[in-house]
């Protein structure tokens, strides 16, 4: 499946059953308000509106788009996203990992509503990453003084957002490997 943003139709500011000359006229006007040479306005603005454009007036990619935003309503079904609590033995073995620089491991419950157990559905996450400081490349600094970069933790946590399609009659306990670099994440779905 292709990479969307969810909100297309707002950037042309339609409505869903709007039909090829509404999209084209409603992007001619957009595009002479954003276009970055006439406006001065930002051109990601513009981008994003291309793209909405591109995707919206193309009968094939359209239906692709709409099946998208149809799946990615099972954001309804998501209850919670939590670490799993693991043990004094787990946290010394990631410790020793972490310290001979082996990748780290998350792993994570992610909780739906049992009601959509049977159904398709994309959901939106964002997933903490852990990743080595690019300025001490992971020493956190130097016997004098930290890195003033990551303050001298060695490593950088920021939120990785990713679209996860859930398939209908997927398991209570069903496991998942998410891999960005230096870090895997385990997903463990749970049914509430």
């Amino acid at each position: 499946m292709r990479e969307f943003d969810s909100d297309y139709y707002e950037i042309l500011r339609i409505r869903h059953d709007a039909d090829i000359e509404q999209i084209r006229s409603a992007f001619r006007k957009l595009a002479k308000e954003f276009h970055p040479d006439k406006s001065g306005k930002n051109a990601q603005e513009f981008v994003r509106l291309r793209k909405a454009y591109e995707t919206l007036s193309n009968p094939r990619i359209r239906e692709e788009y709409d099946r998208y935003l149809y799946l990615l309503a099972g954001n309804q079904s998501l209850i919670e996203i939590r670490p799993v609590v693991q043990d004094v033995y787990d946290d010394l073995v990631g410790y020793l990992k972490e310290i001979i620089g082996l990748s780290s491991d998350s792993e994570y419950e992610l909780v739906l509503r049992r009601n959509y157990i049977n159904e398709d559905k994309i959901v939106r996450l964002d997933i903490p990453v852990e990743t080595l400081c690019h300025k001490c490349l992971g020493t956190g600094g130097s016997i004098i003084k930290d890195c003033p970069v990551c303050g001298g933790r060695g490593r950088h946590v920021h939120k990785e957002s990713i679209d996860l399609f859930i398939e209908a009659g997927s398991r209570d306990g069903e496991e998942m490997l998410l891999t960005f670099p230096g870090q895997k994440v385990k997903l463990r779905l749970r049914f509430r």
